[in-house]
């Protein structure tokens, strides 16, 4: 059983912003409806940052070139990153400030119930790009994860029958 529903994506132009060499297609980063000032929200699961640093000796380095923010792993295995906002840092996962930051406000499911929880399509808790990501209530979102789970536990017994077969 797979839900899903197509996501309408922000009515705001997209900003192309060279990293390296490299150019990424990217959204300003919002926060609960606000923006992110320094920080863009690539299509392809990365942030990046325009906001100086500190160099490890208590001083502010300006940046004028753009960086890509290195993720950590959380305890429940997402990709998250620290923001500075004017109300202090804070540290938010990267699946959530993609997808905020690309998708418009996401419809109500077939209960009525909001939309707030974003879903890893195939399952990956480390691959943030767009197209892997969808808005889902948390009915949906729990229904999704008991089909990854299930998928997952046939693929184990699959491949533990293969390795006694050979």
């Amino acid at each position: 059983m797979k839900i899903t529903h197509k996501a309408t994506l922000t009515d705001t132009p997209p900003t192309h912003i060279k990293v390296k060499g490299k150019t990424y297609v990217c959204q300003p980063v919002t926060l609960q409806g606000s923006p992110c000032q320094g920080y863009y929200a690539t299509m392809c699961g990365q942030v990046i940052s325009y906001r100086g640093q500190h160099n490890g000796r208590n001083s502010r380095v300006s940046k004028k070139d753009p960086r890509i923010l290195r993720p950590s792993i959380d305890n429940a295995g997402y990709e998250s990153v620290g923001l500075h906002t004017d109300n202090g840092a804070c540290r938010v996962s990267v699946h959530r400030v993609i997808a905020f930051s690309w998708y418009e406000k996401p419809p109500l499911d077939k209960n009525g119930n909001y939309r707030s929880e974003v879903h890893h399509i195939n399952g990956n808790k480390t691959d943030n790009r767009l197209v892997n990501l969808e808005f889902n209530s948390r009915h949906e979102n729990q229904a999704n994860n008991k089909h990854v789970k299930a998928i997952q536990e046939e693929l184990a017994i699959l491949l533990e029958e293969s390795d006694e077969n050979n």
